[in-house]
């Protein structure tokens, strides 16, 4: 799926989420940085338009443009249409959003 940026960060790309076949997935992002050379990800309830701030699945820290995290939930859990993969700034900018996409339903 698809990665845009926000915020006029110029961070965009992809995140890859992969069934491990044992109620959990893999989920890899690779982008364009545009500058930011460490930013928190997570998955959060909720959509890239009406996103809920509170992190569901924590992701590896995206850095140098790539992340990959295993995260213990089934593809299926996620893939409700009610979830989005969001970056963030920096840990002490977390309120401001780099690059966001819904995880598209199954």
């Amino acid at each position: 799926m698809n990665l845009v940026a926000q915020n006029e960060s110029g961070v965009s790309g992809t995140a890859t989420i992969t069934d491990l076949g044992t109620g959990s997935v893999r989920v890899e992002i690779d982008v364009e940085a545009g500058g930011n050379a460490a930013m928190p990800a997570h998955i959060h309830p909720g959509t890239c338009a009406d996103l809920d701030p509170k992190p569901q699945f924590p992701l590896s820290d995206v850095e140098n443009g790539k992340s990959t995290t295993e995260v213990d939930a089934s593809l299926s859990d996620i893939q409700t249409g009610a979830f989005a993969v969001n970056l963030h700034e920096s840990t002490e900018a977390i309120e401001t959003y780099t690059a966001c996409g819904d995880i598209p339903k199954a």
